[in-house]
């Protein structure tokens, strides 16, 4: 991910790659916790719109959060 990072910076993306413990904690309680604080923190910076880049994992978590906090 780091890689795509850098190549999103250069385009001008601003970007966010939140840690978490994939393997100590649920779904649900991953998707409730690291989805909202990435979110806030985007729109605390005043991004205008909120790209998802994910693989694996983090893919799960922000469709669970989606679906159950429509943005």
């Amino acid at each position: 991910m780091g890689l795509l990072r850098r190549f999103l910076n250069h385009k001008g993306y601003r970007t966010l790659n939140p840690g978490y413990a994939s393997r100590s904690a649920s779904i649900e309680q991953l998707g409730r916790a690291v989805i909202p604080e990435a979110v806030d923190a985007c729109r605390s910076s005043n991004a205008g719109t909120i790209h998802f880049v994910t693989h694996s994992m983090g893919a799960i978590l922000v469709r669970w959060y989606l679906k159950h906090h429509p943005m």
